[in-house]
């Protein structure tokens, strides 16, 4: 079997093999007896994942701390990557409860502190709250924007903004119901990347911030962003003020 398939396998616990498949414990649902099944595709290019429970691949991934990428052929997981920046989430209280790590080549993974203070490279059981929580509690009367990476949180910080920049672990496709509570009351700008992708995540939010009782919603557009421009790109391109009249410039979001 390829080195890099049997790493994965040993990640997930997986001992019991039969007929060419491994059985483990299921990492992204409290799992009681093995439900998960792995083995390599008949091309023995990727390794096929399947909760037999129901749990999607991505939960999966997410409670592990990998990616697709981690399931094809190529560099060992142990060699792949390293750590160049971390970005740590707090509770209500500034008490951590885990860290994004960006990864080089570029990959996000969670990690958060077990019992025994060691890192543990899942989410398993661990609360999941918006990035710079403290800071929105704090800054009750600013503004909050919502974008997609935490280095574009930073970006809005750095530039002196009076609003608070915040997102949601695992980026575009993630938000819960859960963030959207925390931001009740509030004034909120979504601000997607200029991609498919991000428009989408921007109607989700939008619509859940709606139901869960923000006082007011826009959906920025970016203009003369490239395509799958962030807002790094456009502070970068445009300046911060560029960026406040565009949120400014936008009317409130309707259904």
């Amino acid at each position: 079997m390829n080195g890099k398939f049997r790493e994965i396998i040993e990640a997930f616990g997986a001992t019991d093999q039969r007929n060419g498949e491994w059985a483990c414990k299921c990492p992204a649902h409290e799992d009681q007896t093995p439900s998960m099944t792995m083995r390599p595709s008949d091309d023995g290019q990727r390794l096929l994942v399947r909760c037999h429970a129901g749990c999607s691949v991505d939960e999966i991934l997410d409670a592990k701390g990998l990616t697709f990428k981690d399931l094809f052929i190529g560099d060992s997981v142990s060699t792949r990557s390293r750590i160049t920046h971390t970005y740590p989430y707090m509770d209500e209280n500034g008490n951590e409860l885990f860290q994004v790590c960006r990864m080089e080549p570029k990959t996000f993974r969670q990690r958060h502190k077990g019992d025994g203070g060691e890192w543990e490279w899942n989410m398993n059981g661990v609360r999941r709250v918006l990035y710079n929580l403290p800071l929105i509690i704090e800054k009750y009367s600013w503004p909050v924007v919502i974008v997609e990476g935490e280095k574009d949180c930073l970006s809005i910080l750095n530039s002196g903004l009076s609003v608070v920049p915040t997102t949601n672990v695992g980026g575009a496709g993630k938000w819960r119901n859960e963030y959207s509570e925390m931001l009740c009351g509030r004034r909120v700008a979504v601000v997607p990347d200029n991609d498919d992708s991000g428009r989408e995540h921007a109607s989700i939010v939008a619509g859940s911030l709606m139901v869960n009782g923000a006082s007011s919603i826009r959906i920025v557009k970016l203009e003369n962003l490239p395509s799958g421009g962030d807002v790094t790109d456009y502070i970068n391109l445009f300046g911060k003020d560029a960026l406040i009249n565009a949120v400014v410039g936008t009317p409130e979001w309707t259904r």
